[in-house]
């Protein structure tokens, strides 16, 4: 068994599972040994050595073991608790390691390490002397820790209900003018288990011990802050600097094995001035603060003893301010409870603390007070993106357009790769993505067959906006029309006029002229529709053949064809007839008609 990583606690003993064969032995296991360099790389891994002796054959035996983390593994962020079985490697070379897994596979169990919040302590200390009356005064909230889900989901709360109880006893008056001194400890455990903390308080005179309580052990549920122990005792007049540490180290509630580390607080106490029985009655002041962008709290009750929220603060209304509450006089024991709203004004992801702190203050001048009482709050926030796509009216009965999208987040992480269908008639869409980070997001576009390509688009979703859209509109790349012109005999193919008619052309359709052998092009950008290429005739020529000057344009199956029509022109025959006559210059008219039996003349145009 072990691990490479810092702050990490590997228990001493495994243990026989319940399931096991009877006949299983007991396993010897070794002092923690460390193995350096240390297993996958790491420099050190602390292990134990667990020996199995006359396991008998063919026998199953089972053996658990446990981990966990220690007090310091929150100051190495990033990092997890591991466990992995290893075997010991026999004579290891110099500079490598004493323990392999090969063999074994590897089994690893992680515990993220990131922002875990050690088991801690903190104190009070008070001293009076003569007749005078000391008041012990504590306090605890509940819970510890608050947490807001989601603040973009409007389903989520936006407020959450906590308490603060304080509570104070009035300690008899000391009339032989000795002091009396009481100290408090409190035990906070911000962990999601039970945990046992076994403490010790030593009350000092400077660093000369006077008296030792403990230890104690006291179980402290999970995510509470509670007074775990109370001492008090009495010096005789004179004894100055009055102080007391205490220290903790904990007991895993559910093994009953001891954590490794422990914690201490220290607090310290001026004696009072003796003289005639006073501060028999105290006034308990409560202060209450919030700390966070957009938290706020309410004080909205308290019950217990008579007093009262200080002006200008109104009951119950949400604020960013300090509120202050006063109790009347108190003669004696009592407890007061406090009822808040902590509340989050907008969308946003942010840390904070409730903090109170509950002070007694005697009517002849004793005070004291209880270390601040925190209840930590944060909140999340995820955001959407919303995808719009456009593209024109083009789909028919059967067809069907995807569009395939890639979206990245600022450090060029692929966070999702929506698609969107479009079918017939369809021409207006979108696709939303849900539960992201705050933050820049780059949409790209993957290239569809037909369509014209589109440009990334970058956009910010910036709380406490918590949803932005980007919008794609799509064309499909235009198919076009062109015209060539052949003419029998060649040579004679520039000059002649062809008209477009069809969808998107001009009254009367494109004209366009050929300049030669070869294709001349329409700049008509094609819609869906009947087109006809049609030719304007010229006097002597007959067309005798056409191709490809009909046809119909349907997207996106026709995106980028090119029609091409192709138009044949032949030239008609003449014949000439030349009439000579002797004598030459006579005015008489001659009348031919053409042997393949033509019914048109021949007309003398003169004589020759």
């Amino acid at each position: 068994m072990s691990s490479g990583i810092p702050g990490f606690d590997l228990l001493s003993q495994p243990v026989i599972n319940p399931g096991s064969s009877s006949t299983c032995p007991d396993p010897v296991v070794s002092a923690p040994m460390h193995s350096i360099p240390g297993l996958g790389g790491v420099d050190d891994t602390l292990y134990r050595l667990v020996t199995l002796n006359n396991v008998q054959q063919n026998s199953t035996c089972v053996y658990d073991y446990y981990a966990r983390l220690a007090f310091g593994s929150h100051l190495y962020p990033g990092s997890s608790l591991h466990a992995s079985l290893a075997l010991p490697v026999a004579n290891p070379a110099p500079g490598t390691a004493s323990i392999t897994t090969s063999g074994m596979g590897q089994k690893t169990l992680s515990i993220p390490v990131n922002q875990v919040q050690p088991q801690g302590l903190s104190k009070d200390m008070a001293a009076a002397q003569g007749t005078d009356h000391i008041w012990n005064i504590s306090k605890f909230p509940m819970p510890s820790q608050v947490h807001f889900a989601d603040t973009c989901n409007i389903q989520n709360p936006t407020s959450i209900p906590v308490q603060t109880i304080v509570s104070w006893q009035k300690q008899p008056a000391t009339p032989s003018g000795d002091i009396t001194i009481v100290t408090h400890v409190y035990a906070d455990n911000p962990s999601d288990r039970a945990i046992t903390a076994v403490i010790t308080d030593d009350i000092r005179s400077g660093t000369t011990v006077l008296t030792t309580t403990g230890p104690v052990y006291v179980m402290v549920p999970a995510n509470t802050t509670m007074m775990a122990m109370t001492s008090t005792i009495s010096v005789v007049s004179g004894t100055t600097n009055l102080n007391n540490l205490a220290t903790s180290f904990y007991v895993d509630t559910y093994t009953g094995m001891p954590i490794s580390g422990t914690v201490t607080a220290t607090s310290s106490a001026t004696v009072t001035l003796s003289g005639p029985e006073l501060d028999q009655t105290s006034v308990i002041s409560d202060r209450q603060s919030i700390s966070g962008a957009n938290l706020w709290f309410s004080a909205d009750s308290f019950t217990g003893v008579d007093g009262q929220w200080m002006a200008p603060y109104i009951t119950g209304t949400a604020t960013q301010n300090p509120v202050l509450w006063s109790s009347l006089p108190q003669s004696g024991d009592g407890v007061v409870t406090f009822t808040n709203q902590i509340s989050v004004g907008q969308a946003v992801i942010v840390t904070g603390t409730l903090m109170d702190i509950a002070s007694v203050n005697g009517s002849d001048g004793f005070t004291a007070q209880t270390p601040p009482a925190t209840i930590d709050i944060d909140t999340d926030a995820k955001v959407s993106l919303v995808i719009n796509k456009v593209i024109p009216d083009i789909l028919t009965a059967g067809e069907s357009q995807i569009f395939t999208f890639t979206v990245k987040n600022s450090q060029g992480i692929t966070e999702a790769t929506p698609s969107i269908t479009f079918s017939a008639g369809e021409t207006n869409k979108s696709v939303t993505l849900t539960g992201l980070a705050p933050g820049t997001y780059i949409v790209y576009e993957e290239p569809a067959t037909g369509w014209n390509a589109q440009s990334p688009q970058e956009v910010s979703i910036v709380l406490p906006s918590c949803s932005n859209s980007v919008t794609f509109t799509n064309t499909v790349l235009a198919a076009k029309a062109q015209v060539q012109k052949i003419t029998i005999p060649a040579g004679f193919e520039a000059g002649w006029a062809f008209v477009l008619t069809g969808p998107g052309t001009p009254s009367g359709g494109e004209i366009v002229t050929s300049t030669g052998s070869g294709y001349t092009s329409f700049s008509t950008v094609l819609q869906e529709g009947h087109y006809i290429i049609t030719e304007v005739s010229k006097s002597g020529w007959d067309q005798t053949d056409e191709s490809g000057c009909v046809f119909d344009v349907n997207y996106p199956g026709d995106a980028n064809l090119t029609y091409s029509c192709d138009v044949t022109n032949t030239q008609r025959g003449q014949i000439i007839v030349q009439k000579n006559t002797l004598p030459a210059g006579s005015s008489q008219t001659f009348t031919f008609a053409p042997s393949y039996g033509s019914d048109f003349n021949l007309t003398d145009g003169g004589s020759n």
